[in-house]
């Protein structure tokens, strides 16, 4: 509690007036004389403890701003993973729009936008069955950690938990197949498999691949943990219908207004170098260069040309 700061400053301060006090009105000199010296000793460390505790706020000020800004880029980090998570939702499987700036700009989109953009996409099973455990552990884990709960606001906490229940919520929107006209077309052109069949050093997500002009090498498109049922459902393609489409912007939006004061710039995700791995524990780090143990070639990767 702030007012405990003060606390020393009035135990001093009434404890110097009452011994100035009892000072002027004993007949003892003797007792007089102590009452004095404790007095001025009194006026002395009230003094002291005045000049140690306004060093101490500035060095704790300066310290806490480390500290928040700790807190911000690793919640920069896990909003710029979930603005990667719905671009896929929002703009679809295209690769033109792996950037920097388009991700970002996810933010500035209005609600009538993302209705839009969901509205009008194709979408693959593989999008839409596609559990967020991932994403929202990222969120969990950090209203879960003592630094931010000691140096972050109730009202931080609780933003936090709403953003993981929106995850959940947009989930359970999007795996539900009444939500969702199916299309007669497949996604053919896709194949899916296990990363461990590939490496065995991968984790067991499953990967969404294309085959490439060469018969040994694949581009990945996408990768995430399903639930055994879904399995089948992967390359079939779905629209989404209105009613769906509504709620789901309505969430997306809510969820980014929530986000507003931890938003990511270019600067705080990927640093200095040119190529940010967007998921943590991925398959490969670079776009082109063959996997050491498979011929796996990596498309979730964005490329950020550094400003000048």
């Amino acid at each position: 509690m702030y007012w405990l700061r003060f606390l020393p400053y009035l135990s001093l301060g009434l404890a110097t007036v009452a011994c100035f006090l009892v000072a002027e009105f004993v007949k003892s000199e003797d007792l007089s004389s102590i009452l004095t010296s404790v007095t001025s000793s009194g006026v002395f460390f009230f003094v002291a403890y005045f000049f140690y505790d306004v060093i101490r706020q500035k060095v704790l000020r300066k310290e806490q701003g480390y500290i928040h800004e700790h807190i911000r880029r690793k919640l920069a980090g896990c909003i710029f993973n979930y603005l990667y998570f719905i671009k896929k939702l929002i703009y679809g499987y295209n690769l033109n729009t792996n950037t920097i700036d388009n991700i970002l700009g996810i933010v500035k989109l209005e609600k009538h936008e993302l209705k839009n953009h969901v509205a009008n996409q194709s979408y693959l099973g593989f999008q839409i069955f596609k559990l967020t455990n991932e994403i929202r552990n990222l969120f969990d884990e950090i209203n879960g950690d003592t630094v931010f709960l000691k140096f972050s606001s109730h009202l931080d906490s609780v933003n936090l938990l709403k953003i993981s229940n929106n995850l959940q919520s947009l989930e359970r929107i999007y795996r539900d197949a009444n939500n969702f006209i199916l299309c007669a077309e497949k996604g053919i052109e896709f194949k899916v498999i296990d990363g461990r069949t590939l490496n065995p050093d991968n984790d067991d997500k499953l990967l969404l691949i294309k085959k490439t002009a060469y018969e040994s090498r694949f581009v990945v498109y996408d990768s995430g943990y399903f639930e055994l049922p879904d399995y089948e459902l992967l390359l079939n393609r779905y629209v989404l219908k209105t009613e769906a489409a509504e709620e789901i912007s309505n969430l997306m939006k809510a969820t980014l207004t929530l986000m507003t004061p931890w938003l990511p710039d270019i600067d705080n995700v990927h640093g200095s170098e040119k190529i940010f791995r967007i998921i943590r524990g991925f398959f490969n780090e670079k776009t082109g260069v063959a996997n050491n143990k498979s011929n796996l070639y990596v498309a979730d990767i964005i490329e950020a040309q550094k400003r000048i």
